[in-house]
Protein backbone atom coordinates (compact mmCIF):
# COMPACT_ATOMS: atom_id res chain seq x y z
CA UNK A 1 0.00 0.00 0.00
CA UNK A 2 1.50 3.58 -1.08
CA UNK A 3 1.56 6.03 1.57
CA UNK A 4 2.00 9.28 -0.09
CA UNK A 5 3.02 12.49 1.66
CA UNK A 6 2.22 15.08 -0.90
CA UNK A 7 1.24 14.02 -4.13
CA UNK A 8 2.68 11.24 -6.09
CA UNK A 9 6.00 12.80 -7.32
CA UNK A 10 6.17 12.61 -3.20
CA UNK A 11 5.43 9.39 -2.65
CA UNK A 12 6.84 7.12 -0.12
CA UNK A 13 6.94 2.96 1.05
CA UNK A 14 8.36 1.20 2.95
CA UNK A 15 9.66 -2.23 1.90
CA UNK A 16 9.35 -4.89 5.10
CA UNK A 17 11.01 -8.19 5.10
CA UNK A 18 11.07 -11.03 8.10
CA UNK A 19 14.32 -11.91 9.14
CA UNK A 20 13.97 -15.69 9.58
CA UNK A 21 16.35 -18.23 11.61
CA UNK A 22 15.48 -22.44 11.99
CA UNK A 23 11.95 -21.11 10.89
CA UNK A 24 11.35 -18.34 13.36
CA UNK A 25 11.16 -14.66 12.99
CA UNK A 26 13.81 -12.82 14.81
CA UNK A 27 13.21 -9.62 13.95
CA UNK A 28 12.15 -7.41 10.55
CA UNK A 29 14.22 -5.56 8.00
CA UNK A 30 12.69 -2.39 6.78
CA UNK A 31 13.68 0.01 4.31
CA UNK A 32 12.33 3.19 3.90
CA UNK A 33 12.18 4.81 0.09
CA UNK A 34 10.75 7.56 -1.62
CA UNK A 35 10.23 4.86 -4.15
CA UNK A 36 6.26 3.64 -5.10
CA UNK A 37 5.49 0.00 -4.19
CA UNK A 38 4.61 -0.16 -7.35
CA UNK A 39 8.00 1.00 -9.15
CA UNK A 40 9.75 -2.13 -7.34
CA UNK A 41 11.21 -4.71 -10.13
CA UNK A 42 11.37 -8.49 -9.22
CA UNK A 43 14.63 -8.07 -9.15
CA UNK A 44 14.78 -5.43 -6.10
CA UNK A 45 12.84 -7.49 -4.66
CA UNK A 46 14.92 -10.29 -4.69
CA UNK A 47 17.88 -8.27 -3.71
CA UNK A 48 16.31 -7.12 -0.61
CA UNK A 49 15.25 -10.92 0.36
CA UNK A 50 19.07 -11.80 -0.09
CA UNK A 51 19.88 -8.49 1.97
CA UNK A 52 17.51 -9.96 5.10
CA UNK A 53 18.61 -13.45 4.52
CA UNK A 54 22.50 -11.74 5.24
CA UNK A 55 21.27 -9.45 7.92
CA UNK A 56 19.42 -13.03 9.78
CA UNK A 57 22.44 -15.03 8.91
CA UNK A 58 25.07 -12.36 10.66
CA UNK A 59 22.86 -12.41 13.27
CA UNK A 60 22.44 -16.41 14.02
CA UNK A 61 26.45 -16.41 13.69
CA UNK A 62 26.83 -13.35 16.12
CA UNK A 63 24.53 -15.58 18.44
CA UNK A 64 26.78 -18.64 17.84
CA UNK A 65 29.77 -17.31 18.25
CA UNK A 66 28.09 -16.49 22.06
CA UNK A 67 26.82 -19.96 22.24
CA UNK A 68 30.09 -20.94 21.56
CA UNK A 69 32.27 -19.07 24.22
CA UNK A 70 29.31 -19.99 27.26
CA UNK A 71 29.76 -23.91 25.59
CA UNK A 72 33.84 -23.44 26.46
CA UNK A 73 33.00 -21.87 29.73
CA UNK A 74 30.59 -24.43 30.76
CA UNK A 75 33.03 -27.19 29.49
CA UNK A 76 36.09 -25.49 31.52
CA UNK A 77 33.78 -25.59 34.50
CA UNK A 78 32.54 -29.20 34.27
CA UNK A 79 36.61 -29.89 33.57
CA UNK A 80 37.23 -28.39 36.77
CA UNK A 81 34.03 -30.18 38.85
CA UNK A 82 35.23 -33.28 37.23
CA UNK A 83 38.80 -32.98 39.18
CA UNK A 84 37.25 -31.76 42.20
CA UNK A 85 34.60 -34.96 42.17
CA UNK A 86 37.71 -37.46 41.57
CA UNK A 87 39.65 -36.35 44.65
CA UNK A 88 36.79 -36.43 46.66
CA UNK A 89 36.26 -40.07 45.44
CA UNK A 90 39.66 -40.65 46.39
CA UNK A 91 39.51 -39.08 49.61
CA UNK A 92 36.02 -41.01 50.31
CA UNK A 93 37.17 -44.30 49.47
CA UNK A 94 40.66 -43.74 51.85
CA UNK A 95 38.94 -41.94 54.57
CA UNK A 96 36.62 -44.77 56.15
CA UNK A 97 39.12 -47.04 56.93
CA UNK A 98 41.58 -44.66 58.25
CA UNK A 99 39.02 -42.68 59.81
CA UNK A 100 37.99 -45.82 61.82
CA UNK A 101 41.75 -47.25 62.41
CA UNK A 102 42.73 -44.01 64.21
CA UNK A 103 39.55 -42.77 65.88
CA UNK A 104 40.03 -45.61 68.53
CA UNK A 105 43.50 -44.91 69.55
CA UNK A 106 42.42 -40.75 69.40
CA UNK A 107 39.55 -41.50 72.29
CA UNK A 108 42.46 -43.54 74.32
CA UNK A 109 44.54 -40.72 73.90
CA UNK A 110 42.55 -38.33 75.18
CA UNK A 111 41.08 -40.27 78.18
CA UNK A 112 44.67 -40.74 79.69
CA UNK A 113 45.26 -36.97 78.75
CA UNK A 114 41.84 -35.85 80.54
CA UNK A 115 43.07 -38.57 83.52
CA UNK A 116 46.26 -36.69 83.91
CA UNK A 117 44.72 -33.39 84.26
CA UNK A 118 42.81 -34.37 87.14
CA UNK A 119 45.84 -36.29 88.89
CA UNK A 120 48.05 -33.29 88.73
CA UNK A 121 45.66 -30.11 88.94
CA UNK A 122 48.28 -28.30 91.40
CA UNK A 123 51.19 -28.40 89.03
CA UNK A 124 50.35 -25.33 86.66
CA UNK A 125 53.02 -26.18 84.32
CA UNK A 126 52.20 -29.80 83.76
CA UNK A 127 48.30 -28.40 82.98
CA UNK A 128 49.12 -26.65 80.53
CA UNK A 129 51.26 -28.74 78.73
CA UNK A 130 48.37 -31.49 78.75
CA UNK A 131 45.78 -29.11 77.76
CA UNK A 132 47.88 -28.36 74.67
CA UNK A 133 47.81 -32.10 74.52
CA UNK A 134 44.11 -32.24 74.76
CA UNK A 135 42.89 -29.14 72.40
CA UNK A 136 45.01 -30.97 69.36
CA UNK A 137 43.73 -34.24 70.22
CA UNK A 138 40.19 -33.01 69.95
CA UNK A 139 40.95 -31.17 66.88
CA UNK A 140 42.17 -34.28 65.34
CA UNK A 141 39.09 -35.82 66.62
CA UNK A 142 36.81 -33.25 64.77
CA UNK A 143 38.30 -34.42 61.38
CA UNK A 144 38.10 -37.56 61.87
CA UNK A 145 34.61 -36.92 62.58
CA UNK A 146 34.11 -34.58 59.75
CA UNK A 147 36.11 -37.93 57.29
CA UNK A 148 33.42 -40.03 58.71
CA UNK A 149 30.76 -38.07 57.43
CA UNK A 150 32.57 -36.72 54.25
CA UNK A 151 32.81 -41.03 53.66
CA UNK A 152 29.29 -41.94 54.61
CA UNK A 153 27.53 -39.76 52.58
CA UNK A 154 25.78 -41.56 50.02
CA UNK A 155 22.25 -39.83 49.52
CA UNK A 156 20.96 -43.30 48.72
CA UNK A 157 17.61 -42.67 46.41
CA UNK A 158 15.76 -44.94 49.16
CA UNK A 159 16.10 -42.40 51.96
CA UNK A 160 14.69 -39.47 49.55
CA UNK A 161 11.71 -38.20 50.30
CA UNK A 162 9.37 -35.18 48.71
CA UNK A 163 10.30 -31.85 50.28
CA UNK A 164 9.68 -28.25 50.48
CA UNK A 165 12.58 -25.99 50.08
CA UNK A 166 11.29 -23.60 52.55
CA UNK A 167 10.89 -25.30 55.10
CA UNK A 168 13.84 -27.34 55.17
CA UNK A 169 15.59 -23.39 55.10
CA UNK A 170 13.71 -22.55 58.01
CA UNK A 171 14.84 -25.87 59.36
CA UNK A 172 18.73 -25.40 59.30
CA UNK A 173 18.37 -21.79 60.06
CA UNK A 174 17.27 -22.03 63.19
CA UNK A 175 19.59 -24.31 64.32
CA UNK A 176 22.22 -22.02 63.89
CA UNK A 177 20.48 -18.44 64.73
CA UNK A 178 21.80 -18.32 68.02
CA UNK A 179 25.21 -18.05 66.97
CA UNK A 180 24.45 -15.76 64.11
CA UNK A 181 22.62 -13.64 66.75
CA UNK A 182 25.70 -13.59 69.08
CA UNK A 183 28.07 -12.54 66.33
CA UNK A 184 25.19 -9.65 64.79
CA UNK A 185 24.90 -11.29 61.61
CA UNK A 186 21.62 -10.17 60.29
CA UNK A 187 19.51 -12.43 57.80
CA UNK A 188 17.81 -11.75 54.70
CA UNK A 189 15.98 -14.38 53.75
CA UNK A 190 13.79 -14.45 50.56
CA UNK A 191 12.41 -17.94 49.03
CA UNK A 192 9.76 -17.99 46.82
CA UNK A 193 6.50 -18.68 48.07
CA UNK A 194 5.17 -21.99 45.98
CA UNK A 195 8.13 -23.39 44.68
CA UNK A 196 7.85 -26.93 42.79
CA UNK A 197 8.50 -29.50 45.61
CA UNK A 198 12.28 -31.49 45.61
CA UNK A 199 13.23 -34.68 46.20
CA UNK A 200 16.08 -35.83 48.23
CA UNK A 201 17.60 -36.75 51.69
CA UNK A 202 16.44 -33.37 53.71
CA UNK A 203 18.75 -34.61 56.26
CA UNK A 204 21.79 -34.12 54.30
CA UNK A 205 20.63 -30.78 52.30
CA UNK A 206 19.93 -29.46 56.11
CA UNK A 207 23.25 -30.15 56.32
CA UNK A 208 24.99 -28.37 53.18
CA UNK A 209 23.02 -25.00 54.34
CA UNK A 210 24.10 -25.09 57.35
CA UNK A 211 27.57 -25.57 56.47
CA UNK A 212 27.17 -22.85 53.55
CA UNK A 213 25.32 -20.50 56.71
CA UNK A 214 28.64 -21.22 58.94
CA UNK A 215 31.13 -20.73 55.71
CA UNK A 216 29.58 -17.18 55.88
CA UNK A 217 29.40 -16.37 59.33
CA UNK A 218 33.72 -16.90 59.88
CA UNK A 219 33.65 -14.70 56.27
CA UNK A 220 32.09 -11.94 58.91
CA UNK A 221 34.04 -11.97 61.98
CA UNK A 222 32.83 -7.97 63.15
CA UNK A 223 29.16 -8.79 61.59
CA UNK A 224 27.59 -8.15 58.83
CA UNK A 225 24.38 -9.49 56.36
CA UNK A 226 23.62 -12.61 54.84
CA UNK A 227 21.02 -13.07 52.05
CA UNK A 228 19.50 -16.01 51.06
CA UNK A 229 17.15 -15.97 48.46
CA UNK A 230 15.67 -19.57 46.24
CA UNK A 231 14.47 -18.93 43.07
CA UNK A 232 12.96 -21.09 40.16
CA UNK A 233 15.12 -20.91 37.35
CA UNK A 234 14.32 -23.22 34.55
CA UNK A 235 14.28 -26.73 35.55
CA UNK A 236 16.46 -25.86 38.37
CA UNK A 237 15.90 -24.39 41.69
CA UNK A 238 18.62 -21.76 42.40
CA UNK A 239 19.39 -21.56 46.03
CA UNK A 240 22.29 -18.59 46.97
CA UNK A 241 24.04 -17.57 49.82
CA UNK A 242 25.11 -14.25 49.76
CA UNK A 243 27.22 -12.38 52.80
CA UNK A 244 28.81 -9.33 53.05
CA UNK A 245 32.41 -10.30 53.98
CA UNK A 246 35.90 -9.47 52.70
CA UNK A 247 35.23 -12.08 49.38
CA UNK A 248 37.33 -14.77 48.01
CA UNK A 249 41.06 -14.36 46.68
CA UNK A 250 40.87 -14.96 43.27
CA UNK A 251 43.65 -18.04 43.62
CA UNK A 252 41.87 -19.83 46.43
CA UNK A 253 38.04 -20.28 44.12
CA UNK A 254 39.40 -22.95 42.04
CA UNK A 255 40.23 -24.60 45.52
CA UNK A 256 37.61 -24.20 47.12
CA UNK A 257 35.86 -27.23 47.45
CA UNK A 258 38.96 -29.15 47.78
CA UNK A 259 38.97 -31.36 50.66
CA UNK A 260 41.43 -30.45 53.21
CA UNK A 261 42.16 -26.63 52.08
CA UNK A 262 41.19 -24.02 54.26
CA UNK A 263 41.46 -20.97 55.10
CA UNK A 264 40.82 -20.91 58.68
CA UNK A 265 43.63 -23.48 60.04
CA UNK A 266 44.56 -21.83 62.69
CA UNK A 267 41.03 -21.35 64.13
CA UNK A 268 40.03 -24.79 63.58
CA UNK A 269 38.86 -25.27 60.11
CA UNK A 270 39.26 -28.78 58.63
CA UNK A 271 38.82 -28.08 55.24
CA UNK A 272 36.00 -29.96 54.56
CA UNK A 273 32.61 -28.20 55.09
CA UNK A 274 32.66 -27.40 51.40
CA UNK A 275 34.01 -30.39 50.22
CA UNK A 276 31.17 -32.41 51.86
CA UNK A 277 28.72 -30.53 50.77
CA UNK A 278 30.14 -29.90 47.04
CA UNK A 279 29.33 -33.98 47.45
CA UNK A 280 26.00 -33.86 48.41
CA UNK A 281 24.28 -31.57 46.38
CA UNK A 282 26.46 -33.17 43.66
CA UNK A 283 24.73 -36.66 44.56
CA UNK A 284 21.49 -35.19 44.24
CA UNK A 285 22.15 -34.35 40.83
CA UNK A 286 22.84 -30.70 41.26
CA UNK A 287 25.73 -27.94 41.14
CA UNK A 288 27.38 -26.17 44.45
CA UNK A 289 29.19 -23.01 42.78
CA UNK A 290 30.91 -19.83 44.56
CA UNK A 291 31.16 -16.30 43.17
CA UNK A 292 33.02 -13.67 44.67
CA UNK A 293 35.72 -10.28 44.48
CA UNK A 294 37.54 -9.70 46.60
CA UNK A 295 36.49 -7.24 49.32
CA UNK A 296 32.80 -7.50 48.10
CA UNK A 297 31.79 -10.80 49.87
CA UNK A 298 31.35 -14.29 48.02
CA UNK A 299 27.89 -16.37 46.86
CA UNK A 300 27.82 -19.54 47.01
CA UNK A 301 24.89 -21.05 44.87
CA UNK A 302 23.30 -24.17 44.86
CA UNK A 303 20.77 -25.77 41.89
CA UNK A 304 19.13 -28.49 42.69
CA UNK A 305 16.98 -29.97 39.75
CA UNK A 306 13.53 -30.49 39.51
CA UNK A 307 12.22 -34.21 39.89
CA UNK A 308 11.36 -35.48 35.87
CA UNK A 309 12.80 -32.14 34.81
CA UNK A 310 13.30 -31.87 30.90
CA UNK A 311 14.73 -28.89 28.93
CA UNK A 312 13.13 -26.86 26.20
CA UNK A 313 14.23 -28.20 22.72
CA UNK A 314 15.66 -25.70 19.96
CA UNK A 315 14.27 -24.39 17.18
CA UNK A 316 13.62 -26.09 13.63
CA UNK A 317 16.28 -25.84 10.93
CA UNK A 318 17.10 -23.01 8.77
CA UNK A 319 14.61 -21.34 6.03
CA UNK A 320 15.73 -18.83 3.83
CA UNK A 321 13.17 -15.55 3.58
CA UNK A 322 10.55 -16.71 0.28
CA UNK A 323 9.46 -13.65 -1.45
CA UNK A 324 6.09 -13.55 -1.05
CA UNK A 325 7.05 -12.68 2.79
CA UNK A 326 8.28 -9.73 1.44
CA UNK A 327 5.66 -7.11 2.17
CA UNK A 328 5.40 -3.65 0.61
CA UNK A 329 4.01 -0.67 2.30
Amino acid sequence: METPTGGGAGAKSFAIIPLMVRGVQIGLFTLHTPKAKDDFTLGEIELLGVLANQTAAAIENSRLYTDLESAHERLVESQRQLLISAKQAAIGELAGGVAHEVNNPLQIILSRVQLMVAQNRDQEKVVRGLGLIENNVKRISRIIRALLGFASHSAAEGQWVEFELGQAMQQAFALVQHQLDAQLIAIEMDVDEGLPTLQGNVGELEQVFINLILNAQNAMPEGGTLRITGRLDGEVVDVRFADSGSGIEPEHLDRIFEPFFTTRADDGGTGLGLAVSYRIVEMHGGALTVESTPGEGATFIVRLPLPDGETPGEAGPDEDTDLAEIELI
